[in-house]
């Protein structure tokens, strides 16, 4: 009888094993809380800005290109926006960097290496300052940057086209098309979708709506017509970048404070114990 028992309860043991893991896995993809206040808020976040500039561009083009003025002419309203929008994530990640704790510490360097992405970007926008307080250029900074600011962005392409070209490649891979594959087939989604460090990097599909807001720019941009120079403007695309990243460190400090959170509650309940 005894060994009946035992013989039992080990394939029972795996299961919770293997069900914990999977739970736990599925709060790092966002797949089990989709439902959530975050994610229902980040997607409709998303699509309010999305119905913004899609009403605004082809009705007001006149409007929506004063709008995506660059480099402070014309009031520069996206391009300040820019700015604004970074500044929450950039708050949320080093929230994340001083109060989360995680298993894998190479998840709390992740995120850090986002977070300073977000403060890069942000700073760059508004040319570190200068256009908050008006200080001169520096001789030696003005004689380097093409525009004459106080920014790095403007002196080498490894600090412009190929830092923007990571982040679209990153959006349109990692932020649209394998959580788009994980969300519509989950129980057959590969290891590299369900699992280990794909888990976290990938983004929560909550913000597929962000990266798609995203290609729809780069598309514009590529088109011949008034939406080149709208929808399609180089600080409309900036400001879809910077609002995915907002909503990527967002999303990513809440999946590290819901795992811990999950991790909790499976080992204190009867069946994970």
């Amino acid at each position: 009888m005894d060994g009946t028992t035992s013989g039992r309860t080990e394939p029972v043991a795996e299961d919770l094993g293997a069900a914990r893991k999977l739970h736990i896995v599925l709060a790092r993809t966002g797949l089990s809380r989709f439902g959530s206040f975050r994610d229902r808020a980040i997607a409709a976040l998303t699509l309010i800005v999305f119905a913004t500039f899609v009403l605004v561009a082809p009705f007001r083009p006149e409007l929506a290109v004063r709008l995506a003025a660059k480099d402070g002419h014309d009031g520069a309203f996206i391009e300040i926006a820019t700015v604004v929008v970074l500044l929450p994530g950039i708050g949320i990640g080093l929230a994340g960097l001083a109060l989360r704790r995680t298993a894998a510490p190479w998840v709390r360097v992740w995120l850090a290496l986002w977070t300073l992405a977000a403060i890069f970007f942000a700073s760059e926008e508004c040319s570190w300052g200068q256009w908050i307080w008006g200080w001169e250029t520096p001789a030696a900074v003005a004689g380097l940057n093409r525009q004459g600011e106080t920014n790095l962005h403007n002196i080498s392409t490894w600090l412009n086209q190929k830092p923007q070209a990571f982040g679209e490649i990153f959006i349109f891979l990692a932020g649209v098309v394998l959580p788009a594959l994980a969300l519509i087939d989950v129980p057959q989604s590969s290891s590299v979708l369900r699992g280990g460090r794909a888990s976290w990097i990938l983004a929560a599909p909550s913000l597929i709506p962000a990266g798609l807001l995203h290609g729809t720019t780069k598309v514009c941009c590529w088109l011949v017509g008034p939406q080149r120079l709208t929808l399609g403007a180089p600080e409309v695309q900036e400001f879809a970048i910077a609002w995915f990243m907002t909503l990527y460190l967002w999303s990513l400090v809440g999946r590290m404070g819901q795992e811990r959170t999950d991790i909790r509650a499976i080992s204190a309940s009867p069946a994970g114990s």
